[in-house]
């Protein structure tokens, strides 16, 4: 299941997973930090209920195995080929 957006932080030493309502308020909580996001590579994804991370098309099959997208939100998504969740899709 699926718990929050998340940001993957990646650098040449070390993955950092920051959690987040939206992915946006990762970038906010970074830069008030005083992190440049710039000097990593950002992958933007969620954290399921296990603890994994993953990315936009993971995270949409994920949530549609568990049910959490209503039935609006997976017509929207299949007229439009959509297959990467967004934050939106859950809140």
């Amino acid at each position: 299941m699926i718990l929050c957006a998340a940001l993957k932080l990646h650098d040449s030493l070390s993955d950092i997973i920051l959690p987040c309502h939206r992915h946006s308020d990762g970038y906010i909580i970074l830069k008030d930090l005083g992190i440049d996001y710039k000097d990593f590579k950002i992958i933007q994804g969620f954290l399921t209920s296990s603890g994994d991370f993953l990315d936009r098309k993971g995270a949409y099959t994920e949530a549609l195995r568990c049910g959490q997208l209503s039935a609006e939100d997976r017509r929207r998504k299949s007229l439009k080929d959509e297959i990467e969740l967004y934050s939106e899709d859950l809140y």
